[in-house]
């Protein structure tokens, strides 16, 4: 018995040595930087959820049945805001569409454009049996943003400060395309950072972000001050039909696939773009999606998120999440984040609720939506029946 308490115990340090690697299975020695990381967080977050795998996305599905081909949107909706999740082009005979949503999320719209159904994850909507008491009007359709996320990393540098700015990236996919893009948004690190997916080399963050070569521990960091400037770099990455930010199964493909690799300081500067098989990468400390269970070097949460009844009561206001501010803890930017960290089913809207001393502004960076982020508008009356509705039930 004893033994078995003990291996245990180790198994999680074990796990965390699997997340600080090095490229073609050479040991670069950051294990220990792992572990330091691993009892720090738990020390200042408590204990972990089991089943928390640090994405805010989850891969579901809806079966369509059309005698016709035709090209079906499919959307979710929450809280009375539609996303589109899924555009899938030629649609024929019984299929099952697959696509990623965020979590606990039920809601669907199915539409090929000239009808639109409501539905609930893993149902099956016909358009060859109208009903008409679930279609929705196309114009509360118009003008949807795509669904996106963002992949937020801490501790490259060795810092226990848990700010997840160290480097800042939105994807963005719809479930149906072989493509995804990719556009970094901060770089909280002075080392060089390249973003990888797979063995595709997407770039050097500070360097995608306008920054020339630099040796590495000498680059600015960007973007984890007052306000964050409106992003230039957008990159256009082939990623395979069946791609999915909650890909799992391995440490190489969960959070869709997606690795950093960060280059020892003192590395002499070097272009944006390298081959995944480089050289200069078998000492690079190479950061990983975190598994099930285990501390989260990466957090993937949705891009943005829409407030009703804000700032004023029948005002809405769309904002992209802010990251926490240099060397400002996560813990004092969202109050519920620990509380979340615990029990992934609890306070699932944490990343809504910032404390604004302590996160970046986001106010520059747009949100899809068809209007500026942070700045308030006035609710549809489709929302405000939505929004009243929603507080009776509760």
């Amino acid at each position: 018995m004893n033994n078995q308490k003990v291996l245990l115990y180790l198994m999680p340090l074990a796990m965390v040595a699997m997340a600080f690697v090095a490229c073609d299975d050479y040991d670069n020695g950051f294990s220990e930087q792992g572990m330091e990381f691993r009892n720090e967080f738990v020390k200042t977050f408590g204990t972990i959820d089991a089943e928390q795998d640090w994405n805010m996305a989850e891969r579901v599905s809806v079966t369509v049945v059309a005698t016709i081909g035709r090209s079906i949107t499919v959307y979710t909706e929450k809280d009375a805001v539609f996303t589109i999740v899924g555009t899938f082009k030629y649609v024929y005979g019984t299929k099952k569409l697959s696509f990623d949503v965020e979590e606990g999320v039920q809601s669907l719209v199915v539409s090929d454009g000239q009808m639109a159904y409501r539905a609930t994850i893993g149902d099956t909507v016909s358009f060859d049996e109208p009903i008409d008491d679930l279609t929705v009007p196309l114009s509360l359709l118009e003008g949807t943003p795509s669904s996106a996320w963002l992949l937020v990393a801490d501790n490259m540098d060795g810092k226990l400060d848990f700010d997840y700015n160290d480097v800042v990236v939105k994807v963005e996919h719809q479930a149906g395309d072989a493509f995804a893009y990719i556009t970094p948004l901060a770089a909280g690190s002075t080392l060089a950072s390249y973003l990888f997916f797979g063995k595709n080399c997407v770039g050097e963050i500070h360097q995608l972000m306008g920054a020339s070569p630099t040796q590495s521990g000498g680059y600015e960091i960007l973007n984890t001050d007052e306000r964050a400037q409106t992003p230039t770099a957008r990159v256009k990455m082939s990623l395979g039909r069946d791609w999915s930010i909650t890909t799992d199964g391995s440490l190489n493909t969960f959070m869709g696939g997606f690795s950093i690799r960060m280059l020892p300081s003192g590395t002499d500067p070097l272009p944006s773009m390298l081959a995944a098989d480089d050289a200069v990468f078998k000492n690079a400390m190479v950061v990983l999606a975190p598994e099930t269970g285990d501390v989260p070097f990466v957090l993937c949460v949705p891009f943005s998120y829409t407030l009703f009844n804000t700032p004023e009561e029948g005002q809405k206001t769309a904002s992209v999440w802010s990251w926490p501010k240099e060397e400002k803890s996560i813990l004092n930017a969202y109050g519920d984040f620990k509380k979340w960290v615990k029990n992934h089913e609890e306070c699932t809207g944490w990343y809504t609720k910032p404390n604004s001393e302590y996160v970046v502004s986001t106010v520059d960076i747009p949100t899809g939506a068809s209007y500026q982020s942070g700045q308030p508008q006035e609710m549809t009356d489709y929302e405000k029946e939505a929004v009243a509705a929603s507080e009776e039930t509760e």
